[in-house]
């Protein structure tokens, strides 16, 4: 047993030698609970008397398991949230790969056939293992040979559901870029 410290100068000890009362307090007490050994006691004019041993009353308990209660459902629904949060952003960013590779896809056509698709298309692309279904339309513009070019990406293949993503760009007839390439 380590040797015993000794206490304040304000407390009156009745001895020194430390003793390991309930396993908890070793005989030294501080901030005026008393030791629940009648041989050391160490006794603070104005303190609280009573074991340092007892523990926590069914009404403490009580409380503190309320508490816990009423914070653990708050933590885990925020947790689920931002596991969803997640989720959706990872799928938004591969919808926006998808969208972005069409309308590569499409200026590649359009260079290569020398004119730009009309009208409105459809298919499947698949990637991170998934299927993504893609809708591309294109329309005219009040710019002569001017088009504008909407690409929406979906997870599923109803075209009721809401795009997670959608890219909307704009070409010229002839396949020229941007760059009069």
């Amino acid at each position: 047993m380590p040797a015993a410290k000794r206490p304040p100068a304000s407390w009156s000890c009745v001895t020194a030698t430390a003793v390991n009362c309930c396993g908890g307090c070793s005989g030294i007490c501080w901030d005026g609970w008393n030791c629940c050994s009648a041989a050391n006691r160490h006794r603070r004019s104005g303190v609280r008397t009573g074991s340092a041993c007892r523990g926590f009353t069914l009404v403490e308990v009580m409380v503190a398991l309320a508490i816990v209660a009423l914070a653990l459902p708050a933590l885990m629904f925020s947790l689920q949230q931002q596991v969803d949060g997640t989720a959706y952003l990872r799928d938004k960013s591969l919808a926006q790969l998808i969208a972005n590779n069409k309308l590569v896809e499409l200026r590649l056509l359009t260079q290569a056939r020398g004119s730009l698709f009309q009208g409105r298309d459809s298919g499947v692309a698949e990637l991170a293992g998934r299927d993504w279904y893609w809708t591309l339309e294109t329309a005219t513009t009040e710019v002569q040979s001017f088009y504008r070019v909407e690409i929406a990406v979906r997870e599923g293949d109803t075209d009721q559901r809401r795009p997670l993503y959608t890219l909307v760009g704009f070409m010229t007839s002839e396949g020229r870029t941007d760059d009069g390439a």
